[in-house]
């Protein structure tokens, strides 16, 4: 109900995605019946592995029966011999292959890279999926799902007490598959929301918005 009626009424709720919108003192409270519906689901902001996953098509080069694909753009030069790779064929999902980049080289416009895995597993499969995984090292991060993006900026939800949750503005850096590196915002241990984030954003917006308009309807009445 709450976010039907956020965004069926965008003239009152595009004010609060400002600037102005308060993201340190303030906070809204959900009761946990609520917490419970919703699924609602917190991490802590930690040091993780942030690995990117640059994905590609992958063949079974004739004569040495291993998996190889071809990347283009900017994704190739973060590649470099010894990096995992996941591969799996475009049938199936599971089980997926680990395997290692051995070599590397540069056709034209695309990089060659080898992998060291013969999927016999898959036998006369001939087309797979690779994924190749970049690893930046390890950073204060949160997972990706607890980062609301609006208006140019990037937005998480703290708890800061028991049923009491806060926005805090972010300086984000590396984005991987999983995590995102954190410069400004929570602290190492804080408690961020997760699953959930999108509807305690909307409460927060609404308990925000009335607050708004009864102030609104105070100095109206009072100028009156």
């Amino acid at each position: 109900l709450i976010l039907v009626f956020l965004w069926g009424v965008p003239s009152l709720v595009e004010p609060l995605y400002g600037k102005d919108l308060p993201t340190s003192g303030a906070g809204v409270r959900i009761s946990a019946e609520q917490e419970e519906e919703i699924s609602l689901i917190l991490a802590e902001a930690s040091i993780q592995n942030i690995e990117k996953w640059i994905r590609t098509s992958g063949t079974i080069d004739p004569e040495t029966g291993v998996v190889k694909g071809r990347v283009l753009g900017k994704e190739k030069q973060l590649i470099r011999e010894g990096q995992k790779v996941h591969i799996y064929p475009l049938i199936a999902r599971q089980p997926v292959l680990q395997g290692r980049v051995v070599r590397t080289f540069q056709d034209g416009n695309e990089l060659i890279v080898e992998t060291d895995l013969q999927p016999k597993l898959y036998e006369g499969v001939q087309l797979y999926i690779m994924e190749i995984v970049v690893n930046f090292g390890r950073h204060l991060s949160v997972p990706n799902e607890a980062i609301i993006e609006e208006k140019g900026r990037r937005v998480i939800y703290v708890q800061e007490e028991e049923h009491l949750y806060a926005p805090k503005n972010i300086l984000s850096g590396i984005r991987g598959e999983l995590y995102t590196q954190i410069l400004e915002g929570p602290k190492l241990g804080e408690k961020v929301v997760t699953f959930g984030s999108f509807f305690i954003d909307a409460h927060y917006k609404l308990h925000y918005m009335n607050e708004h308009k009864s102030s609104s309807d105070k100095e109206g009445a009072f100028a009156h």
